[in-house]
């Protein structure tokens, strides 16, 4: 695959402006797939000026949806559930940051780089151009 078509998957955590505004602490995460010639995140744009977002991690565009899968599983067990959506949970975004990295880093333990297996998230990042990003965004910065 020419490095053009590269895919990369992101997981993000964002609190949209309503929630913002009426000071709920409504969080919904979230999934997207770009190719390497389109890096700019465009889903993020989608949400209206003033959303917060929290956290996003780049992950293989090849494990985006079952990842997403299990941080829903996980969030139900752990956070209240939110009626704007299947995505939507109330609760501490630490400790939901903290689950999410913790779910990627358990699909993270074997992942096949190159036809070589690695056997931890930290050799994968050491043999690929796939790193973990941490965004903070101030609340009155927002989105363009």
């Amino acid at each position: 695959m020419e490095s053009g078509n590269k895919k990369h998957g992101y997981i993000y955590l964002i609190r949209e402006r309503e929630f913002l505004l009426r000071n709920e602490h409504v969080y919904k995460h979230g999934k997207t797939c770009l190719s390497e010639a389109n890096l700019a995140l465009p889903r993020l744009n989608k949400y209206k000026k003033g959303s917060e977002l929290l956290f996003i991690r780049q992950v293989p565009c090849h494990t985006v949806h079952i990842i997403e899968s299990n941080i829903t599983q996980r969030f139900k067990t752990v956070f209240e559930k939110h009626n704007d959506g299947y995505e939507y949970f109330i609760g501490d975004p630490f400790v939901m940051i903290n689950e999410i990295n913790n779910i990627v880093n358990s699909h993270s333990q074997m992942v096949a780089v190159e036809n070589n297996v690695v056997s931890t998230y930290e050799e994968y990042l050491a043999n690929s151009d796939i790193h973990k990003i941490i965004i903070t965004v101030e609340a009155s910065s927002g989105f363009v």
